[in-house]
């Protein structure tokens, strides 16, 4: 697991570096330093965040087809806001950005992200390819692991 893939999976799941601190029994600390790329952790603290992140159902799934190798992330009833979150993270974008690249109001983004509004077609459209058109591959649901996120193999 990369730095990118636990900041995208945590995205997902909708839950703050220090909730993951918590919950995989490391810290604040480990979490931000791993997901800076400031320091690897050490090997077992490693183990304990990724447990966290797969015992909340995330599926860290080597891509095929048009994701990279291993910067896929799966999970069984993933939402469409959590996809979005996650291809953010893969990103590096901040909700700024969807909207300017998507021409949309930030709000909207955010609005879309809470999962506590219903949007039209065409608003989810337009951000849709916004991230696919800076390398995120959204993932159907495989029957196995269920839907997901990725990024674009280069060529």
């Amino acid at each position: 697991m990369t730095p990118l893939l636990c900041r995208a999976a945590r995205a997902i799941l909708g839950w703050t570096q220090t909730e993951l601190g918590d919950l995989s029994g490391t810290s604040l600390y480990v979490v931000r330093s791993f997901e800076n790329s400031d320091r690897p952790p050490l090997s077992a603290n490693m183990i304990k965040i990724r447990n966290a992140l797969t015992a909340a159902g995330t599926r860290f799934v080597g891509g095929s087809g048009d994701c990279i190798r291993g910067d896929c992330i799966r999970m069984e009833g993933l939402s469409w806001p959590a996809r979005c979150r996650g291809a953010r993270a893969l990103l590096g974008w901040t909700h700024l950005d969807v909207a300017k690249l998507a021409d949309v109001h930030e709000i909207t983004v955010m609005r879309l992200e809470s999962e506590q509004f219903t949007f039209n077609r065409a608003t989810l459209i337009v951000i849709r390819l916004a991230f696919e058109g800076a390398g995120a591959v959204f993932l159907e649901d495989d029957g196995e692991n269920g839907p997901g996120v990725g990024l674009k193999r280069t060529k």
